[in-house]
């Protein structure tokens, strides 16, 4: 399954090690009801857009 999701993070062109670590960082205070917002194809990061590209 985790391979699964990097592998999703890839296509999305983000970095799999920065989207699981916000992921990670967000479920203590995450609303249960809106875990689909965690997935790859919708994540948003809180932090600065450049670290959620891959390095080129």
């Amino acid at each position: 399954m985790v391979y699964s999701l990097f592998g999703t993070c890839k296509m999305h062109g983000l970095n799999p090690e920065v989207w699981l670590a916000d992921v990670i960082a967000r479920i203590p205070t995450h609303p249960a009801l809106r875990v689909a917002e965690l997935s790859p194809h919708r994540w948003q990061p809180l932090q600065p857009a450049t670290l959620q590209k891959k390095a080129a």
